[in-house]
């Protein structure tokens, strides 16, 4: 198998005799599609959410005590393509992450998922259990319950998606994160100016698109499913961010093997805004729940 590399030259993977296994240690590879960044043999992958991409997991990565960690552009973001007309679908894009990390990570993996990546890593773990043995979900939902809500839903994603493609990229960004659900970044102005900074420089017009199929009204409820899940879950909040707060607890009922934890002074974007605090509960995760496997 052979993919491109950031550097420009087309590099080799190879499997191990008798596996239909794929190893490789890249800083970054294009795989069906996806950019993958990091080490595909972390065992810690990590999926961004909507206008992010790799590099929003760089601090994690210094802050854990691991061999590293592997980072996934979504479909129209970072340097990840936007699939086909014909699987511009929710499920077809979960199906499709994971037959690429199947095909290059060795060992099951821990799932970790912020946000829009969070819905992602949920329904992976739900729809390839094998290829999963941990799930971190931060800010995350399993869908909308309610079909009218799903579809109204739906229709603010297409509206949204539309209104990014009219609106300059400034005015835009500075209209999301001013947004009830960032409030608490008014609390790290630095930061809310990082954001917009980093996102400018992404295709808002690709990642437009992918509310059309990854937006939460396009996205099937895992609201039922939750009692299937097979694997150690923590479920990482920030104490600010109310509407998560209570999604997560009503997550932690449905299934013993969900663990709830909630990061004092922190809103939507944990990862960002308490960095070190969130590192400390993933590191823990990781050794509690998983004995180090993946680290």
């Amino acid at each position: 198998f052979r993919a491109i590399d950031n550097q420009g030259p087309i590099i080799t993977w190879r499997s191990t005799p008798g596996s239909n296994r794929i190893f490789r240690m890249a800083s970054f590879v294009v795989m069906e599609g996806w950019a993958l960044h990091g080490d595909v043999n972390a065992g810690l992958v990590c999926l961004h959410g909507f206008l992010g991409d790799h590099r929003d997991w760089d601090e994690l990565s210094v802050n854990l005590d691991s061999k590293g960690i592997l980072s996934v552009d979504l479909p129209g973001h970072g340097q990840s393509e936007l699939p086909s007309s014909l699987a511009l679908n929710f499920q077809n894009t979960v199906d499709s992450l994971a037959q690429v990390l199947s095909s290059t990570c060795s060992d099951p993996i821990v799932l970790l998922g912020y946000s829009l990546g969070g819905r992602v890593a949920l329904a992976t773990a739900l729809r390839h259990p094998e290829l999963v043995q941990g799930l971190i979900l931060e800010s995350a939902s399993p869908g909308i319950l309610d079909e009218m809500e799903r579809g109204a839903r739906r229709q603010w994603d297409l509206d949204l998606a539309k209104r990014m493609t009219q609106t300059a990229a400034e005015h835009f960004l500075t209209e999301w994160y001013g947004m009830e659900l960032f409030s608490s970044l008014k609390l790290q102005p630095d930061l809310q100016r990082r954001l917009i900074d980093k996102r400018s420089e992404q295709d808002l017009d690709s990642a437009s698109r992918t509310l059309t199929f990854l937006g939460a009204g396009s996205q099937p409820s895992y609201w039922e499913a939750l009692g299937r899940i097979q694997v150690p879950t923590l479920l990482i909040t920030g104490e600010l961010d109310r509407k998560y707060r209570s999604i997560a607890v009503d997550m932690e009922n449905r299934s013993k093997l969900i663990q709830w934890r909630e990061v004092p002074g922190a809103g939507h974007i944990v990862h960002l805004e308490k960095a070190l605090d969130y590192a400390e509960l993933v590191q823990h995760f990781l050794e509690d729940q998983i004995g180090g496997r993946a680290v």
